[in-house]
């Protein structure tokens, strides 16, 4: 997981900070296609936010064509087509 800092003062909301963070991972090929993405647990580790935080921001991910779940598996990081945006 690349450092990507939260900012607390921010407008934006800290779930959305974070999966904002794990895109610009994503992009940069730092996380894979078909790989894991950090757990909820690893993300309130990292970030040290409510696990609820971390579980929205994974969720922003799969709403927004980034990532795919597997149940009881985790979080992947879906195949992106350029249309997709």
């Amino acid at each position: 997981m690349s450092e990507h800092p939260i900012d607390r003062r921010s407008p934006k909301p800290l779930f959305q900070q974070i999966a904002e963070a794990i895109i610009r991972d994503i992009e940069a090929g730092e996380l894979e296609v078909d790989r894991p993405i950090p757990s909820a647990p690893d993300l309130v580790r990292h970030h040290g936010v409510a696990l609820a935080t971390a579980q929205r921001a994974l969720r922003y991910l799969v709403e927004e064509g980034y990532a795919y779940t597997v149940p009881r598996r985790g979080t992947y990081v879906k195949a992106r087509n350029l249309a997709d945006g």
